[in-house]
């Protein structure tokens, strides 16, 4: 549990290397099904 929560998302611009181990199965601890991951990305125009 992160801060008590019961499900947490963690939401970066890049992906952070102890997140992309973790997503991995490189840690020893593991995500739990109520955890998740989004890389947030600037927004394409449909013009660009």
């Amino acid at each position: 549990m992160i801060l008590g929560q019961s499900a947490s998302v963690f939401c970066y611009h890049q992906v952070p290397t102890f997140l992309r181990r973790l997503y991995s199965g490189e840690q020893v601890i593991s995500v739990q099904p109520n955890q998740g991951f989004v890389r947030l990305r600037d927004a394409v125009s449909p013009a660009a």
